[in-house]
């Protein structure tokens, strides 16, 4: 379980979120006084939404729960929307859903958290800089990726090319026919011999 005060922490930022998105939390009310928990190492905990819309901690038995993995919570920051399917659902899987689609919708505005520190012209600034940071670092990971795979099927060939893996599975359908043939061939041959006959 989370200590104390990170889960405290977690249900201020998602009550923040909430506090933000006045359109979840009339999708939370609906979910009001259902447990639901979360598990995603090393964050776990229960989660239920009061009739207000706000989220808080639970020590009720879970009506349902999503386990997430932490490489599927890498590709859901990545946002990755197939790594939804390897979410393990339990119990009420509507009631999980809904509670996935909720959250997985609320987006932190942080040009108007800053906009209260620094101002809003500083604060479009920031954002934009940070934005910029983070589609160069996507488009350099892709590129190394890229580089990467490239560099290891043709440089130093550590991955075989799609290519020369069908080349070398129909070199051994050859071989494999070819033997098949001999074998014939040997027995056909052997049988003709004087004195090899059974």
């Amino acid at each position: 379980m989370l200590p104390h005060l990170s889960r405290r922490l977690l249900i201020a930022a998602l009550n923040h979120l909430l506090q933000q998105a006045p359109w979840a939390r009339h999708k939370t009310r609906e979910l009001a006084g259902k447990p639901v928990k979360i598990d995603a190492f090393p964050l776990s905990a229960t989660l239920v939404f009061d009739a207000d819309g706000w989220v808080a901690l639970s020590e009720d038995t879970p009506q349902a729960s999503l386990t997430i993995t932490p490489l599927a919570l890498l590709r859901m920051a990545a946002s990755d929307s197939a790594a939804e399917r390897s979410v393990d659902v339990t119990g009420d899987a509507q009631l999980a859903a809904r509670f996935g689609i909720i959250l997985r919708n609320l987006t932190w505005d942080a040009e108007a958290d800053l906009a209260r520190l620094l101002g809003d012209v500083a604060a479009k600034a920031v954002v934009s800089a940070v934005q910029s940071l983070i589609a160069w670092q996507n488009l350099s990971l892709i590129q190394q990726a890229r580089n990467w795979v490239e560099y290891s099927t043709e440089e130093t060939p550590l991955l075989a090319k799609r290519s020369d893996i069908a080349q070398f599975v129909t070199a051994v359908d050859e071989l494999r026919d070819q033997l098949a043939r001999l074998e014939k061939r040997v027995a056909l041959l052997a049988r003709q011999v004087p004195g090899t006959h059974k």
